[in-house]
């Protein structure tokens, strides 16, 4: 992402202003003439983690409130956060591992609301599900968190074969091109499949999503379009922040290793440690276990 948020409630009218900063190299820094002329009643940082922008933006507007997160995960600068603590009213403690909870803990703990924080949802007329199954085959952190498209493919064919599928999309963006043009070739000879990488925008992903009976992605944004679509969907994923993002009880197709497979403990990380590619964590997720999750979610969505 090249653009920071800040949402803000104005000191000097009701009402929610959303200001977009471009935070690409130098030009981050520049802001900070600006905000410092800006006036809100309160002004928090959100709760998953502690970044050294979001921290220097907070404590560069005028507020007459500050609300941060008492925590270390994503700080990079002590000496920063201790400096910013002291701009802040109140230091909420965070201990919960998943994100949804942990915003739910912050807003609780700051008097925002008493509602837990939920997954967004799109508000759309429902769509009948066709047998179309959607696959993501790229990912934003890299080859490390890459299945093998092989594997992908082997999953395909096998739901395909079963007459569990009728159809496959092959879906993402144009970082993706050379991996899905590379399922697609895995694929046009034994399935009914098309490539549609690059060419959709985010209202046409979603009408697609919304009609398909199950979405198959690694760990990237495809997973959480699919759950505002209210699309089962499978995440391969790795032991990188394992518990931050997945399990999720709005997505419970979370197919990673088994404890007995592991050799290493969850990463803190965003991607894998490892510098291998893809991860061995997820090297080891077998074609058979996600085939396994897959006849349970599709059978679901028949079932109803």
């Amino acid at each position: 992402m090249n653009q920071n948020y800040i949402f803000s409630r104005m000191k000097q009218a009701d009402l929610t202003k959303k200001t977009k900063l471009d935070i690409r190299g130098l030009k981050r820094f520049k802001h900070l003439s600006v905000l410092h002329h800006m006036e809100f009643n309160t002004v928090f940082c959100a709760p998953p983690g502690r970044h050294i922008l979001p921290d220097i933006y907070a404590c560069a507007i005028k507020a007459e409130h500050r609300y941060f997160a008492d925590t270390l995960q994503d700080c990079t600068s002590l000496r920063l956060k201790k400096a910013s603590d002291k701009k802040a009213d109140k230091l909420v403690s965070i201990n919960s591992t998943h994100e949804l909870d942990r915003y739910s803990e912050f807003v609780k703990a700051c008097g925002f609301t008493d509602e837990a924080v939920e997954p967004f949802i799109l508000s759309r007329p429902a769509q009948q599900r066709n047998k179309i199954l959607a696959i993501f085959p790229g990912a934003g952190g890299g080859a490390q968190k890459r299945w093998h498209a092989e594997k992908f493919a082997d999953v395909a064919k096998t739901l395909t074969a079963e007459g569990l599928v009728s159809e496959v999309l092959i879906l993402g963006n144009e970082a993706d091109l050379y991996y899905c043009n590379k399922l697609y070739e895995l694929l046009f000879e034994n399935c009914n499949v098309r490539n549609l990488c690059a060419q959709t925008t985010i209202s046409k992903l979603c009408d697609i999503l919304s009609g398909c009976c199950l979405t198959l992605v690694n760990d990237s944004g495809g997973a959480h379009i699919s759950v505002a679509c209210k699309t089962p969907v499978i995440v391969i994923s790795g032991m990188w922040q394992y518990g931050r993002f997945y399990p999720n009880l709005h997505c419970d197709g979370l197919v990673s290793v088994s404890d007995e497979q592991r050799f290493c403990q969850s990463c803190n990380s965003s991607r894998p440690l490892c510098c291998v590619s893809p991860a061995p964590c997820i090297e080891n997720i077998d074609e058979a276990e996600v085939l396994k999750q897959a006849r349970l979610l599709i059978g679901r969505i028949y079932n109803d």
